[in-house]
C-alpha cells in the first residue's frame, strides 16, 4: 500500500494577506502579542500565592507528624 500525496487546487479566493481586513487583523493581533499587559503583576501574585501555599501546605504535614509548627532557630548549630 503506498500513500499518496495530492497538492490541493488554487482557491479562487483572494490571498488572506492581499485582503485590507484580513491585514487589519493580523497588524491588531501583533500589536497585541507585543505589548504585556499586567502580565508581571499577574506572575508576582501567582508567586506570592504558590509561597503561602506551600508553607500551608508543609506546616500541616508538620502537625499531621506531631512536629513543632514554632518559627524558632533550633534547627540551627548552637554556638556556645
Amino acid at each position: 500500500m503506498q500513500l499518496r500525496y495530492e497538492v490541493p487546487a488554487p482557491s479562487k479566493h483572494p490571498a488572506l494577506s492581499s485582503d485590507p481586513e484580513s491585514q487589519q487583523w493580523s497588524k491588531c493581533i501583533e500589536e497585541n502579542s507585543i505589548k504585556p499587559k499586567h502580565s508581571y503583576a499577574i506572575l508576582f501574585s501567582y508567586r506570592v500565592l504558590l509561597v503561602f501555599t506551600f508553607r500551608l501546605h508543609h506546616q500541616t504535614l508538620k502537625i499531621a507528624r506531631g512536629e513543632n509548627t514554632s518559627q524558632d532557630n533550633s534547627n540551627k548549630l548552637k554556638h556556645d
